[in-house]
């Protein structure tokens, strides 16, 4: 202890003045605290109470405080669909195109405050990763005597929305792209969905699913220098008027996500499976 800083009698024993001396004593505050219930609405669906403390703590002491937590019924929950559409996910494409009704048959037995939105992704549009002749650029299936979109990073094609038929109309007006190699920019797609909270329809409230459905790995941060894009993703929301990723030829993706997310991996062919 220093000369200011000691016990009450040895203070006193050094000539302090009692009025003088300071006691400081710790206190805690609780600032928020909703009442729990079984059923949750627009205004209360909490599972933890309290939700905002203040502690004010003296050096080296303790507080202890009880926390109450219960299970709420019809809990929100947000599902967003971010699916590869390279050309060899043409035939997983088909086989989604009823997702929606299910998915939300089986949702429904969990909660009925469920939510849908559908993103998808390719691949980084510049060299090396796809060709950039006139014609490839304007359809990269053209060596295959096919048809297909121009290469894009990540498109965010859907708001979240509790109507099925949306959802489902959506993705059956989709189509797929191509590009060179077979890793894709998946990351990119997911980092974007992640932190354009606002585009998406993320809920502060709710369980936040992403359902990532690819067929093939995604690049790595250094991957990006082989087209010389240096310049770190800055974790912030890049997409356009046409919410398209319009920083995907700019930024190497190496920063983790902060985001309250759930990932969950839906994968076809060899690489694995939901994880």
């Amino acid at each position: 202890m220093g000369e200011r800083c000691d016990t009450v009698d040895k203070l006193l024993e050094k000539g302090c003045a009692e009025n003088k001396m300071e006691f400081p004593v710790s206190s805690g505050q609780i600032l928020q605290d909703r009442s729990l219930g079984k059923k949750s609405n627009n205004t209360n669906s909490t599972q933890i109470s309290p939700q905002k403390m203040s502690l004010n703590l003296r050096p080296g002491s303790q507080a202890t405080f009880q926390v109450k937590v219960q299970h709420t019924e019809d809990y929100p929950v947000d599902v967003y669909y971010l699916m590869d559409l390279s050309a060899s996910m043409i035939d997983d494409l088909e086989m989604i195109k009823e997702l929606g009704s299910s998915l939300s048959k089986e949702m429904a037995k969990l909660t009925s405050n469920f939510r849908m939105g559908f993103g998808s992704f390719v691949e980084k549009p510049v060299l090396p990763f796809i060709k950039i002749t006139e014609e490839e650029l304007a359809n990269p299936c053209s060596s295959a005597s096919s048809h297909c979109l121009p290469t894009f990073g990540y498109k965010h094609v859907l708001s979240l929305t509790s109507s099925t038929d949306k959802f489902n109309e959506i993705v059956a007006q989709q189509h797929v792209s191509a590009n060179i190699d077979v890793p894709e920019c998946g990351f990119d797609a997911v980092m974007q969905a992640a932190v354009c909270g606002e585009k998406i329809g993320w809920r502060n409230d709710s369980m936040r699913l992403l359902v990532f459905v690819s067929d093939a790995d995604s690049h790595f941060g250094m991957d990006s220098k082989m087209a010389g894009i240096v310049v770190p993703n800055d974790g912030q929301c890049h997409l356009n008027s046409d919410n398209e990723y319009y920083m995907s030829t700019k930024q190497v993706n190496e920063t983790s996500l902060f985001s309250c997310l759930t990932l969950m991996r839906s994968s076809f062919g060899p690489v694995g499976v939901l994880v």
